[in-house]
């Protein structure tokens, strides 16, 4: 799975709970400790994971503050 494959997986993501329902799906897959795991593509998920998760925090907290009420 490279991280464009992982990417389309969080494509249509309407929410953080759907994207943590998706992350840990993928990450019970990828989990280096499972059979068939993969340690590089793991670590690339934790890594989009985060970027994710972030950029969701920066955007409320960049509305939260131009926000003219």
């Amino acid at each position: 799975m490279k991280k464009e494959e992982i990417l389309k997986e969080f494509k249509n993501i309407e929410g953080i709970n759907e994207a943590k329902k998706i992350y840990k799906t993928l990450a019970k897959k990828l989990h280096p400790d499972i059979l068939g795991g993969d340690e590089e593509r793991f670590k690339l998920l934790n890594s989009i994971y985060t970027d994710l998760i972030e950029y969701k925090i920066y955007f409320i907290l960049f509305f939260l503050s131009n926000n003219p009420w």
